[in-house]
């Protein structure tokens, strides 16, 4: 652009000036890319679905529609699915025309269950990934295996991490009107009788601490948290936590 008094002599671009018979100026402008990589629990806790929605498909729809609005952004995205080991690991998309690779291996149920473990996905996060990543740990948080609290806390030592709680209406409040249920559990193969009336303050209570402790975990390394219940729409709530986000780092 031309010169003006104010500028800066030394940013004159004497060769385009010459040129042009006018005194032009050079302007920058800062390119940045943006790299994210998804983190997303597929273990079986993550099967579970009172409101004719799965966690994990909630979750996948989630993953997805960030997805598509990074790559339109020409941003970087990366995708890696765990359980109690990695499922699939997807290096690197950078193109709008390779959204359909994320799509395939979110809808693939042969990729789903198992129990859940955060330690080899955090390793590997640890080995090859930088500041400038941002990772997004999509998980229900209800069984992420040995010492997870400590791994989600050293991941923040080294990336940039956003963690997105999904969460199914039973997994925050046990349902009214009802006296006791069957419980199984699956993993040691027992049944056994649950007072609901009896435990329903105390378990909601412990849930509710569940998200406290985990939103304190994300803040104590700078990272942010974003709580999402399969019953509701997420899509308002999506786009006001990225509005806050954007404020807070402009």
């Amino acid at each position: 652009r031309e010169y003006s008094q104010t500028d800066d002599a030394s940013l004159i671009d004497w060769k385009a000036s010459v040129r042009t018979n006018k005194i032009l100026v050079r302007e920058f402008t800062e390119i940045q890319t943006l790299n994210v990589m998804f983190l997303f629990d597929v273990s079986n806790s993550m099967m579970l679905g009172t409101v004719g929605k799965r966690k994990v498909d909630f979750a996948s729809e989630v993953i997805a529609t960030l997805s598509y609005s990074i790559l339109k952004s020409k941003g970087n995205v990366k995708l890696a699915l765990f359980s109690n080991s990695l499922r699939k690991f997807i290096i690197s998309i950078n193109d709008i025309t390779q959204f359909y690779q994320v799509r395939e291996t979110l809808t693939d149920e042969a990729l789903i269950g198992g129990t859940a473990s955060l330690e080899s996905a955090s390793r590997m996060i640890s080995q090859h990934f930088n500041r400038g990543t941002l990772i997004i740990l999509v998980s229900d948080f209800l069984n992420l295996g040995n010492n997870w609290k400590e791994q989600i806390k050293s991941l923040g030592s080294r990336v940039n991490v956003i963690g997105i709680m999904i969460r199914d209406p039973i997994d925050r409040s046990l349902p009214k009107g009802v006296s006791k249920v069957f419980i199984e559990d699956t993993a040691a193969g027992k049944k056994f009788l649950f007072n609901v009336h009896k435990y329903k303050e105390e378990y909601e209570r412990k849930s509710k601490m569940q998200e406290i402790e985990l939103k304190n975990i994300l803040e104590s390394v700078k990272g942010d948290f974003l709580l999402l219940d399969t019953s509701e729409k997420y899509l308002d709530k999506l786009i006001k936590f990225l509005e806050r986000r954007k404020r807070k780092f402009h």
